[in-house]
């Protein structure tokens, strides 16, 4: 269960995927660190969908790469100047 626990608390995770992770669960719960125990975590059963959130979090963790690989195009082409010739 503790590798559960870190997919949770992967930083790539964002609304849309806790969303995704609540649907698929049937659970609601906030990752609020203050309230977000390993307590809740077995309360809550989510050990019995460890295959659907690892897949929920690796597809995160992919698309934050992508958002930062296009973050660093954008950032190359925007001090990148052109000179037209008539």
């Amino acid at each position: 269960q503790l590798p559960l626990f870190t997919d949770l608390k992967n930083d790539a995770l964002r609304p849309r995927h806790w969303k995704t992770l609540m649907e698929t669960t049937g659970k609601t719960f906030d990752m609020n660190p203050n309230s977000f125990t390993l307590k809740n975590l077995f309360e809550m059963e989510l050990y019995n969908f460890v295959d659907q959130i690892s897949d929920i979090v690796g597809a995160a963790s992919k698309e934050l790469s992508i958002e930062n690989g296009i973050g660093e195009i954008k950032d190359h082409w925007k001090k990148t100047n052109f000179a037209f010739v008539k």
